[in-house]
């Protein structure tokens, strides 16, 4: 039985992907010399954004650090909104008593910013976010399941990434790949977690409609 679902945000939630890459974008420019593609840009992603950061920048980091925030909130002044459908399946899940954790890759200045925005600030039991140094989504699962005593089949996640899968691996719970977003890697999700690939929020209800009901 479902007692927690664990969510990404970037892809999965909201489309900020775009939003991110163009803050990073903006805020590297002095220090490349040469402009980076999206694909190029979002090769680098899975640390949280001070991590990215100080791996381009190095010791000055902390200007660059500064800029990244300011141009991101920026970005999201000018509009950012839950997919639609998401706001429905929160609702779903506290009819039914699942608990809803955050669990994402971003830096806690940006997830804040991020769920201000959404009013999305209370909505969560927990709020996991990235490191500077290494992925550790699944470092994060593994320690929500001792915490709340829960076995891995009564958790589970909803990603975009492949790296999501691989985390949910290491921490033995069912990995839902979302494939809803403008850009998702959807072919890639097929090859590494083909059986649990959802292209529209619709699906997400659906799987999760038969996860309750049984």
């Amino acid at each position: 039985m479902l007692k927690m679902m664990g969510w990404d945000m970037d892809g999965t939630m909201c489309d900020t992907v775009p939003m991110c890459v163009e803050a990073f974008r903006r805020a590297m420019m002095p220090y490349w010399k040469k402009r980076l593609s999206d694909e190029e840009i979002f090769s680098l992603f899975g640390l949280s954004e001070t991590g990215l950061v100080k791996m381009v920048v190095g010791e000055a980091w902390e200007k660059a650090d500064e800029d990244f925030h300011r141009h991101y909130e920026a970005l999201l002044e000018d509009g950012v909104a839950l997919f639609p459908g998401i706001l429905e399946i929160f609702q779903l899940l506290e009819q039914n008593g699942i608990r809803k954790v955050l669990i994402t890759g971003k830096g806690r200045r940006s997830c804040d910013m991020t769920l201000r925005k959404l009013g999305l600030t209370e909505a969560f039991e927990e709020i996991c976010v990235g490191t500077e140094e290494r992925l550790n989504k699944g470092e994060h699962i593994t320690t929500l399941l001792k915490k709340y005593h829960l076995q891995p089949e009564e958790f589970c996640y909803v990603g975009d990434a492949v790296s999501d899968v691989a985390a949910c691996r290491e921490a033995g719970v069912l990995s839902l790949s979302a494939a809803w977003a403008p850009g998702a890697d959807t072919e890639g999700l097929r090859r590494v977690n083909p059986n649990h690939v959802l292209e529209n929020v619709a699906d997400l209800e659906n799987q999760i409609q038969i996860m309750i009901n049984g």
